[in-house]
């Protein structure tokens, strides 16, 4: 089964993975728990934000607006260690698990 996440310009999700959200009075964390092979779809934020892989191998992906092969492909292993990584703004993204992976997203709340 294929986890997906819907391509928005404010990172919006429509998702079929498992997920958590944690809420303080001013950061918001996305837990996503993937199973090799599913995939965050391509999305974007118009802010930065930091991301954490603590368990696993995903492949990191970064597009340009509109374009259909990424720039910038990464393979991130949290095998031995978490990861974290920041993830600039207006750079659409996509990560895929490689292996079984817990990934965080941080971010600022924005309001």
């Amino acid at each position: 089964m294929s986890g997906f996440v819907d391509d928005h310009k404010n990172g919006s999700f429509s998702i079929e993975l498992k997920t958590s959200l944690h809420l303080s009075d001013v950061v918001i964390v996305n837990e996503f728990n993937l199973s090799a092979g599913q995939s965050m779809g391509k999305h974007v934020h118009d802010y930065s934000h930091i991301s954490i892989l603590s368990r696993g191998i995903v492949q990191l992906e970064k597009f340009n607006d509109g374009d259909s092969d990424a720039f910038e492909i990464l393979t991130i292993d949290a095998t031995d260690k978490a990861v974290t990584l920041i993830v600039d703004a207006n750079i659409y993204h996509r990560i895929t698990a490689i292996e079984d992976a817990d990934w965080f997203c941080i971010h600022a709340e924005q309001g």
